[in-house]
């Protein structure tokens, strides 16, 4: 097996390792994989996490080796990058209940491989009319599910949207898929004509916009039922809080950065009765995410930009190290 580590701060290479299957798990050809921005942090050292370290959070591909029952050979599947901590008392009834799981690509090793041997529970057959392109960012879609879901969301509700990485984007398009108007705001212009290419018709630029002001006429005056800030989006946090109305609900979700705070005033929480929530992960969302995309209920199209092939994944690392901002980036393992 070929993997791609994180050796030490900005040093990155190919090594061969070895997984042996056993009857609880399964060889997976993996043929795409997403990095994240936590994976560029690890690589500039800013990651708590111990070097070697294969990154990588999201991942699909094939099953190349498996027990007898349940998934076969040449099945395609989804990777829930949940791993339970085989200790606690509820892995020992049900693991999918653990609350100390480890996640690939942040506290546990990584997709940038070509095979990876995982338990059978965190695989998911995949429908033949789900592209691999579509099915790699399942765990996106999980996410942004699970926000919404905890928001508690109703049609005809605006939800602001703060942040148009790809979980924002995503959000969006969950929300208009259950007949919300959601209003992107993000300072790219180039996130929010993709956003509106995909029936995202609100969009709001934070850069050459009075955001407050813009919502304010978008709602009437009413402001924001519900709000999701997208962690690492690239927005103030605090913006969530004033865009919303008085006991409206706002959820902070995403893949929480490394060592970085999220810092707000809870004035405007307290005297407006909102009601916070915070979403890391896509844990138990993702037979959902699978179905929306089986439906077409979900848009992923822009999501990242295209792929880079397997054996450039470390110099385009190595070049996203050196950027300001960073979406993410998307590699194809195998064709």
């Amino acid at each position: 097996m070929k993997v791609w580590q994180i050796k030490a701060p900005n040093s990155v290479g190919l090594q061969e390792v070895h997984e042996n299957i056993t009857p609880d798990t399964v060889k997976v050809k993996l043929t795409q994989c997403v990095l994240a921005g936590s994976d560029l942090q690890s690589l500039r050292g800013l990651a708590d996490t111990p070097y070697p370290f294969v990154p990588g959070r999201l991942g699909v591909g094939v099953v190349s080796e498996a027990p007898d029952d349940g998934l076969k050979r040449g099945q395609r599947v989804a990777v829930e990058p949940y791993i339970p901590c085989g200790e606690c008392a509820a892995c020992h009834t049900d693991p999918r209940q653990c609350l100390d799981f480890a996640i690939m690509g942040r506290n546990g090793d990584g997709l940038l491989r070509d095979f990876v041997v995982l338990p059978k529970y965190c695989l998911f057959p995949l429908p033949d009319q789900v592209r691999d392109d579509e099915a790699v960012f399942t765990d996106y879609i999980a996410l942004a599910l699970k926000a919404l879901d905890r928001l508690g969301i109703e049609p005809g509700q605006h939800i602001a949207v703060l942040g148009a990485s790809p979980i924002g984007l995503i959000a969006a398009s969950l929300a208009i898929y259950y007949q919300c108007v959601p209003i992107l705001i993000d300072g790219r212009q180039e996130r929010l004509d993709a956003a509106r290419d995909n029936g995202v018709y609100y969009t709001v630029n934070s850069n050459l916009t009075d955001v407050n002001k813009r919502v304010i006429e978008i709602t009437g005056g009413r402001l924001c039922e519900r709000s999701v800030f997208c962690m690492a989006g690239g927005e103030a946090p605090q913006k969530a809080l004033s865009l919303t109305m008085k006991t409206g609900r706002v959820a902070y979700a995403g893949y929480q950065p490394f060592n970085e705070t999220c810092n707000v005033n809870i004035i405007d929480t307290v005297t407006k009765s909102l009601s916070l929530v915070g979403v890391s992960d896509g844990r138990g969302y993702t037979a959902r995410a699978i179905n929306m995309l089986a439906n077409a209920a979900v848009n992923i199209k822009d999501v990242l930009p295209a792929g880079v092939p397997f054996d450039a994944a470390g110099s385009e690392l190595l070049r996203a190290a050196a950027s300001n901002y960073y979406l993410g980036m998307l590699i194809n393992i195998t064709v």
